[in-house]
């Protein structure tokens, strides 16, 4: 029986609460050869015929082309689908609360509506609010907990969130600082969490030039900054005892808006490509110019294209609401 190598890759992992056996055929592409191994529950296997146990090895076999187990074989583990995108972030990434500090907010970065919050503890603690802000609560118990937003597309961020006591005593000379202490924000209405790190509360917030971005208390330690315009800003923090530590906020003029890949070839047997948009005012509208297909998203960063099985090209369009600008997809 012969497979192409991209075929070999497709075969998912298989999860089961029972001790596996395997089934082995070799395959051949290309003058190549390779071995495929194909996990059945042990106590199924004894309890077949052998007419029944080549049935279900063919069976396992056709998830190389059809991407699915049947008789038997069971789901993929979703670890597997979990799909990460570098775009997509939870910021702040890292968190330290205390038994006096005990909520935090989080902001997702990119991706696409809607979003679903979850932690991995629930006994550490627990998410309220929705869309692309959330405040996290935790309860009296010690422990690392981790915050995951998944988008409508399914990519994934995640968070990390320690939980400690008390200190015993804070030195009066801790250092006051910012997290982070720099950051770069593209686009009007762009937002970043900033956290006081150290000294003493209560804090004292303030922005150097309010024409060009604001600034909206959260919680003990936390302020979320909002672009406003173009031009370098700073966010100031006070603490209790006078400390002052600042962050620099650099807002260049927005980018003439671009879009990427320029361009992309699907298969002629149909596909998906995701495209992204940067520069412009941010704020971006998918569609088609030209050709089949659709975009899932219609808004956002990021956009998908699925075109079905066919040789006409496709032109993806992204507007801002001030220009246009296209890509070319490609069939072969």
């Amino acid at each position: 029986m012969k497979y192409g190598r991209a075929d070999l890759r497709r075969i998912p992992a298989i999860r089961t609460n029972h001790v596996l056996d395997a089934k082995q055929e070799e395959v051949e592409h290309g003058g190549e050869q390779a071995v495929v191994l194909f996990p059945i529950a042990r106590e199924e296997v004894h309890a077949m015929s052998n007419r029944r146990k080549m049935m279900l090895l063919i069976q396992c076999g056709a998830v190389l082309i059809v991407g699915a187990f049947f008789f038997g074989c069971e789901d993929a583990d979703d670890s597997n689908l979990e799909d990460t995108n570098a775009s997509f972030t939870v910021q702040p990434a890292n968190v330290t609360l205390t038994a006096s500090n005990t909520t935090a907010v989080f902001m997702a970065v990119g991706g696409h509506a809607p979003l679903t919050w979850s932690v991995s503890d629930q006994s550490l603690g627990s998410i309220s609010g929705s869309g692309q802000t959330v405040t996290y609560t935790r309860s009296d118990l010690n422990g690392v907990n981790r915050i995951e937003v998944r988008d409508g597309l399914g990519w994934i961020a995640h968070a990390v969130v320690q939980q400690i006591p008390n200190p015993a005593e804070r030195p009066d000379d801790e250092d006051l600082s910012l997290s982070p202490q720099s950051a770069t924000l593209y686009n009007d209405g762009d937002k970043i969490v900033i956290s006081a790190v150290g000294g003493d509360d209560p804090y004292d917030w303030d922005v150097g030039d309010g024409t060009r971005g604001k600034i909206e208390p959260q919680g003990d330690f936390q302020v979320i900054y909002t672009r406003l315009s173009s031009g370098n800003n700073t966010v100031i923090c006070t603490d209790h005892d006078g400390r002052v530590s600042i962050a620099q906020i650099s807002q260049p003029a927005a980018a003439t808006l671009g879009i990427s890949p320029v361009n992309t070839t699907i298969s002629t047997n149909g596909g998906s490509a995701v495209f992204t948009a940067a520069g412009g005012n941010g704020v971006y509208t998918w569609g088609i110019q030209s050709g089949p297909g659709s975009m899932n998203p219609g808004t956002g960063n990021s956009s998908v294209l699925t075109v079905p099985a066919g040789t006409t090209p496709t032109i993806v369009q992204v507007s801002d609401g001030a220009s246009v600008v296209f890509a070319t997809v490609n069939r072969q």
